[in-house]
Protein backbone atom coordinates (compact mmCIF):
# COMPACT_ATOMS: atom_id res chain seq x y z
CA UNK A 1 0.00 0.00 0.00
CA UNK A 2 1.17 3.34 -1.04
CA UNK A 3 -0.65 6.13 1.25
CA UNK A 4 -0.12 9.66 -0.95
CA UNK A 5 -0.60 13.05 0.01
CA UNK A 6 0.54 16.65 -1.73
CA UNK A 7 1.10 20.04 -0.23
CA UNK A 8 2.11 23.63 -0.95
CA UNK A 9 3.83 25.88 0.99
CA UNK A 10 4.84 25.20 4.81
CA UNK A 11 3.06 22.12 6.13
CA UNK A 12 0.30 23.49 9.19
CA UNK A 13 1.34 22.78 12.49
CA UNK A 14 -2.98 21.00 12.79
CA UNK A 15 -1.27 18.35 10.84
CA UNK A 16 0.46 16.93 12.95
CA UNK A 17 -1.97 14.89 14.17
CA UNK A 18 -2.47 13.01 10.67
CA UNK A 19 1.49 11.80 10.27
CA UNK A 20 0.93 10.99 14.03
CA UNK A 21 -1.83 9.06 13.82
CA UNK A 22 -0.47 7.34 10.34
CA UNK A 23 2.63 6.15 12.60
CA UNK A 24 0.98 4.78 15.58
CA UNK A 25 -2.31 3.43 13.87
CA UNK A 26 -1.50 1.14 10.54
CA UNK A 27 1.44 -0.97 9.48
CA UNK A 28 3.07 -2.08 6.77
CA UNK A 29 1.98 0.86 4.19
CA UNK A 30 4.45 3.29 2.81
CA UNK A 31 3.77 7.42 2.64
CA UNK A 32 4.79 9.47 -0.40
CA UNK A 33 4.38 12.87 0.41
CA UNK A 34 4.42 15.28 -2.34
CA UNK A 35 5.41 19.10 -1.17
CA UNK A 36 6.56 22.27 -2.94
CA UNK A 37 7.44 25.74 -2.12
CA UNK A 38 8.27 24.80 1.92
CA UNK A 39 10.74 23.23 4.17
CA UNK A 40 9.12 20.22 5.58
CA UNK A 41 11.64 20.65 8.62
CA UNK A 42 11.64 24.42 8.99
CA UNK A 43 8.19 24.74 10.87
CA UNK A 44 4.95 23.14 11.33
CA UNK A 45 4.70 19.77 12.63
CA UNK A 46 8.84 18.89 11.50
CA UNK A 47 9.39 17.03 14.58
CA UNK A 48 6.28 14.44 14.04
CA UNK A 49 7.47 14.11 10.40
CA UNK A 50 11.55 13.64 11.12
CA UNK A 51 10.15 11.08 13.31
CA UNK A 52 7.85 8.86 10.39
CA UNK A 53 10.92 9.73 8.23
CA UNK A 54 13.53 8.34 10.52
CA UNK A 55 10.91 4.85 10.68
CA UNK A 56 11.66 3.94 7.05
CA UNK A 57 8.11 4.71 6.53
CA UNK A 58 8.08 8.42 4.92
CA UNK A 59 9.51 9.37 1.62
CA UNK A 60 9.67 13.30 0.59
CA UNK A 61 9.03 14.57 -2.64
CA UNK A 62 10.29 18.03 -3.09
CA UNK A 63 9.04 18.36 -7.11
CA UNK A 64 5.61 16.61 -7.09
CA UNK A 65 5.24 17.55 -11.00
CA UNK A 66 8.53 16.18 -12.58
CA UNK A 67 7.39 13.00 -12.91
CA UNK A 68 3.88 13.84 -14.48
CA UNK A 69 5.06 17.19 -16.40
CA UNK A 70 3.77 14.85 -20.08
CA UNK A 71 0.51 13.54 -18.94
CA UNK A 72 -2.64 15.19 -19.94
CA UNK A 73 -5.19 17.49 -18.04
CA UNK A 74 -7.06 18.37 -21.23
CA UNK A 75 -7.23 17.06 -24.66
CA UNK A 76 -4.40 19.25 -26.23
CA UNK A 77 -3.05 20.43 -22.74
CA UNK A 78 -0.45 18.98 -20.91
CA UNK A 79 0.77 19.49 -17.19
CA UNK A 80 3.96 21.39 -18.27
CA UNK A 81 1.71 23.82 -20.75
CA UNK A 82 -0.94 24.65 -17.63
CA UNK A 83 2.03 25.19 -15.60
CA UNK A 84 3.79 27.27 -18.50
CA UNK A 85 0.59 29.82 -18.75
CA UNK A 86 2.53 32.67 -17.61
CA UNK A 87 1.28 36.01 -15.52
CA UNK A 88 -2.36 36.90 -17.87
CA UNK A 89 -3.73 33.71 -15.97
CA UNK A 90 -2.42 34.58 -12.44
CA UNK A 91 -3.29 37.93 -12.61
CA UNK A 92 -7.09 38.31 -14.79
CA UNK A 93 -7.80 34.29 -14.36
CA UNK A 94 -9.34 34.60 -10.11
CA UNK A 95 -10.31 38.17 -11.18
CA UNK A 96 -13.31 36.46 -14.26
CA UNK A 97 -13.83 33.75 -11.65
CA UNK A 98 -14.84 35.37 -9.16
CA UNK A 99 -17.15 37.55 -11.05
CA UNK A 100 -18.31 34.81 -13.16
CA UNK A 101 -19.19 32.87 -10.05
CA UNK A 102 -21.13 36.13 -8.77
CA UNK A 103 -22.85 36.54 -12.12
CA UNK A 104 -23.79 32.32 -11.85
CA UNK A 105 -24.73 32.18 -8.56
CA UNK A 106 -27.36 35.77 -8.81
CA UNK A 107 -29.03 34.53 -11.95
CA UNK A 108 -28.65 30.83 -11.75
CA UNK A 109 -26.60 30.38 -14.50
CA UNK A 110 -24.50 27.56 -15.15
CA UNK A 111 -21.69 29.70 -16.96
CA UNK A 112 -21.38 33.26 -18.19
CA UNK A 113 -19.81 35.47 -20.55
CA UNK A 114 -18.51 32.64 -22.98
CA UNK A 115 -15.60 31.80 -20.84
CA UNK A 116 -14.74 28.05 -21.27
CA UNK A 117 -15.55 26.25 -17.57
CA UNK A 118 -19.03 25.61 -15.49
CA UNK A 119 -20.28 26.66 -12.43
CA UNK A 120 -21.17 24.44 -8.98
CA UNK A 121 -23.33 25.68 -5.84
CA UNK A 122 -19.99 23.90 -3.84
CA UNK A 123 -16.87 25.26 -5.48
CA UNK A 124 -18.68 28.09 -7.49
CA UNK A 125 -17.17 28.89 -10.83
CA UNK A 126 -14.04 26.97 -12.26
CA UNK A 127 -12.68 27.18 -15.20
CA UNK A 128 -11.97 24.30 -17.59
CA UNK A 129 -7.96 22.96 -17.71
CA UNK A 130 -8.16 24.18 -21.39
CA UNK A 131 -8.88 27.83 -20.61
CA UNK A 132 -5.92 30.31 -20.99
CA UNK A 133 -7.45 32.05 -17.76
CA UNK A 134 -6.78 28.73 -15.61
CA UNK A 135 -4.12 30.59 -12.89
CA UNK A 136 -1.86 27.21 -11.99
CA UNK A 137 -0.04 29.41 -9.67
CA UNK A 138 -3.07 31.19 -7.63
CA UNK A 139 -5.39 28.08 -7.74
CA UNK A 140 -3.57 26.26 -4.35
CA UNK A 141 -6.71 23.26 -4.35
CA UNK A 142 -7.06 22.94 -7.66
CA UNK A 143 -3.50 22.17 -8.35
CA UNK A 144 -4.75 19.16 -5.70
CA UNK A 145 -7.23 18.06 -6.89
CA UNK A 146 -5.09 17.73 -10.13
CA UNK A 147 -2.25 15.90 -8.33
CA UNK A 148 -5.34 12.84 -6.60
CA UNK A 149 -5.90 12.00 -9.88
CA UNK A 150 -3.17 11.64 -11.86
CA UNK A 151 -0.12 10.74 -9.27
CA UNK A 152 -1.42 7.06 -8.73
CA UNK A 153 0.18 6.11 -11.87
CA UNK A 154 3.57 6.61 -10.25
CA UNK A 155 2.88 3.24 -8.25
CA UNK A 156 1.95 0.73 -10.79
CA UNK A 157 0.68 -2.20 -10.22
CA UNK A 158 -0.10 -1.21 -6.14
CA UNK A 159 -2.80 0.01 -3.93
CA UNK A 160 -2.86 3.49 -3.75
CA UNK A 161 -4.74 5.59 -0.66
CA UNK A 162 -5.36 9.51 -1.66
CA UNK A 163 -5.42 11.80 1.64
CA UNK A 164 -6.01 15.16 2.48
CA UNK A 165 -3.79 15.93 5.22
CA UNK A 166 -6.83 17.40 7.77
CA UNK A 167 -7.54 13.68 8.38
CA UNK A 168 -6.81 11.21 11.22
CA UNK A 169 -5.87 7.90 10.94
CA UNK A 170 -7.96 5.45 12.80
CA UNK A 171 -7.78 1.66 12.39
CA UNK A 172 -4.94 -0.48 10.28
CA UNK A 173 -5.82 -1.46 7.08
CA UNK A 174 -6.94 -4.44 7.34
CA UNK A 175 -9.97 -3.10 9.00
CA UNK A 176 -10.66 -0.98 5.69
CA UNK A 177 -13.02 -1.58 3.04
CA UNK A 178 -10.32 -2.43 0.46
CA UNK A 179 -11.73 -4.96 -2.01
CA UNK A 180 -12.61 -2.39 -5.06
CA UNK A 181 -11.10 1.45 -6.00
CA UNK A 182 -13.55 3.92 -3.85
CA UNK A 183 -14.37 7.41 -3.08
CA UNK A 184 -16.92 8.38 0.02
CA UNK A 185 -20.32 10.65 -0.51
CA UNK A 186 -20.32 13.88 -0.14
CA UNK A 187 -22.64 14.58 2.73
CA UNK A 188 -26.48 13.26 0.32
CA UNK A 189 -24.76 14.58 -2.67
CA UNK A 190 -25.20 12.60 -5.81
CA UNK A 191 -21.41 12.31 -6.11
CA UNK A 192 -18.63 11.63 -3.53
CA UNK A 193 -15.52 13.67 -1.76
CA UNK A 194 -12.49 13.49 -3.09
CA UNK A 195 -10.80 13.72 0.53
CA UNK A 196 -9.85 10.11 0.42
CA UNK A 197 -9.36 7.81 -2.59
CA UNK A 198 -8.52 4.27 -2.61
CA UNK A 199 -7.14 2.91 -5.83
CA UNK A 200 -7.33 -0.75 -5.84
CA UNK A 201 -4.22 -2.50 -7.49
CA UNK A 202 -6.65 -5.29 -8.78
CA UNK A 203 -7.53 -2.54 -11.79
CA UNK A 204 -5.26 -0.20 -13.36
CA UNK A 205 -8.68 0.22 -15.19
CA UNK A 206 -10.02 2.53 -12.63
CA UNK A 207 -7.12 5.07 -12.53
CA UNK A 208 -6.68 5.01 -16.44
CA UNK A 209 -10.17 5.50 -16.59
CA UNK A 210 -10.70 8.08 -14.36
CA UNK A 211 -7.95 10.22 -15.97
CA UNK A 212 -9.16 9.56 -19.29
CA UNK A 213 -12.47 11.16 -17.84
CA UNK A 214 -10.64 14.39 -16.29
CA UNK A 215 -8.62 15.28 -19.35
CA UNK A 216 -12.39 14.41 -21.57
CA UNK A 217 -14.37 16.69 -18.90
CA UNK A 218 -11.40 19.30 -18.55
CA UNK A 219 -12.56 19.46 -14.63
CA UNK A 220 -10.67 17.52 -12.06
CA UNK A 221 -13.17 18.38 -8.96
CA UNK A 222 -14.90 15.81 -7.80
CA UNK A 223 -18.42 16.74 -8.57
CA UNK A 224 -17.77 16.50 -11.68
CA UNK A 225 -15.72 12.99 -11.53
CA UNK A 226 -17.07 11.25 -8.72
CA UNK A 227 -20.94 11.66 -10.26
CA UNK A 228 -22.90 8.26 -9.03
CA UNK A 229 -23.38 8.03 -12.75
CA UNK A 230 -19.91 7.97 -13.59
CA UNK A 231 -18.11 6.34 -10.50
CA UNK A 232 -20.18 3.31 -11.81
CA UNK A 233 -19.08 3.67 -15.11
CA UNK A 234 -15.22 3.57 -14.27
CA UNK A 235 -15.55 0.93 -11.51
CA UNK A 236 -15.30 3.79 -8.42
CA UNK A 237 -17.53 2.60 -5.17
CA UNK A 238 -19.23 5.94 -3.45
CA UNK A 239 -19.27 4.86 0.16
CA UNK A 240 -21.14 5.68 3.67
CA UNK A 241 -19.46 8.86 4.35
CA UNK A 242 -19.76 7.36 8.28
CA UNK A 243 -16.58 5.41 7.92
CA UNK A 244 -14.65 8.53 6.55
CA UNK A 245 -16.23 11.73 7.93
CA UNK A 246 -17.73 12.35 11.19
CA UNK A 247 -19.32 16.16 10.24
CA UNK A 248 -21.03 14.06 7.67
CA UNK A 249 -22.59 11.12 9.91
CA UNK A 250 -25.97 12.23 11.19
CA UNK A 251 -25.91 10.16 13.67
CA UNK A 252 -22.27 12.36 14.52
CA UNK A 253 -22.40 14.52 17.35
CA UNK A 254 -20.18 16.28 14.91
CA UNK A 255 -22.77 16.44 12.45
CA UNK A 256 -22.64 19.71 10.37
CA UNK A 257 -20.06 20.49 12.63
CA UNK A 258 -16.43 19.99 12.24
CA UNK A 259 -15.17 22.71 14.02
CA UNK A 260 -16.39 20.61 17.20
CA UNK A 261 -13.02 18.21 16.26
CA UNK A 262 -10.91 20.97 17.41
CA UNK A 263 -12.77 23.11 20.05
CA UNK A 264 -12.95 21.74 24.12
CA UNK A 265 -16.60 21.58 24.84
CA UNK A 266 -18.50 18.96 26.91
CA UNK A 267 -18.72 16.48 24.14
CA UNK A 268 -14.95 15.78 23.03
CA UNK A 269 -14.36 12.47 24.84
CA UNK A 270 -18.42 11.09 23.53
CA UNK A 271 -17.35 12.52 19.77
CA UNK A 272 -13.68 10.44 20.24
CA UNK A 273 -15.35 7.79 21.34
CA UNK A 274 -17.85 7.83 18.53
CA UNK A 275 -14.69 8.29 15.95
CA UNK A 276 -12.86 5.36 17.20
CA UNK A 277 -16.17 2.82 17.05
CA UNK A 278 -17.36 3.92 13.41
CA UNK A 279 -14.21 5.29 11.43
CA UNK A 280 -11.46 3.92 9.43
CA UNK A 281 -10.15 7.61 9.26
CA UNK A 282 -11.59 10.71 10.41
CA UNK A 283 -11.62 14.30 7.95
CA UNK A 284 -11.93 17.16 9.73
CA UNK A 285 -12.39 19.63 7.40
CA UNK A 286 -9.44 22.05 6.68
CA UNK A 287 -8.90 24.56 9.86
CA UNK A 288 -5.46 25.03 8.69
CA UNK A 289 -5.16 28.10 10.75
CA UNK A 290 -6.84 27.09 14.15
CA UNK A 291 -4.93 26.49 16.82
CA UNK A 292 -6.70 22.83 18.81
CA UNK A 293 -7.99 23.82 22.08
CA UNK A 294 -6.89 21.66 25.28
CA UNK A 295 -9.52 18.87 25.87
CA UNK A 296 -10.99 19.38 22.20
CA UNK A 297 -11.05 15.48 20.22
CA UNK A 298 -8.37 17.02 17.97
CA UNK A 299 -5.98 17.31 21.08
CA UNK A 300 -7.69 13.72 22.58
CA UNK A 301 -6.34 11.71 19.55
CA UNK A 302 -2.96 13.58 19.38
CA UNK A 303 -2.65 12.62 22.86
CA UNK A 304 -3.21 9.18 22.36
CA UNK A 305 -1.48 8.65 18.96
CA UNK A 306 1.97 10.29 20.94
CA UNK A 307 1.53 7.74 23.87
CA UNK A 308 1.02 5.04 21.71
CA UNK A 309 4.19 5.70 19.85
CA UNK A 310 6.03 6.00 22.73
CA UNK A 311 5.29 2.82 23.44
CA UNK A 312 6.02 1.17 20.39
CA UNK A 313 9.74 2.97 20.61
CA UNK A 314 9.76 1.60 24.20
CA UNK A 315 9.70 5.24 25.76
Amino acid sequence: MRVVSYWSGQLPDVSRLHFASFLARTTGAKYELFIENCDPFASGPDDVVRELQESGRLSIHARPWESLSEMKVAPAVSVKQLRDRGKYADIFGPLFRRLASSVCRRFGKSNVLGLRGSFSAIGGFDFATDSRLFSWNRWHTYRADIFRVLAPSLFPGEDVLWVDLDTVFIRDFDEWPLNSSFVYRWEDQPHGNNAVIFFSEKSEHDRASLREAAVTSRSFRPWVLFTDRRCDAIGFKVLDPRLFDPAWDADSLMAATPRTFTSSNLHSDEIVEQIERHCVVAHWHNQWRVTPEPGSPWWILMSRMTRENRTVRGG
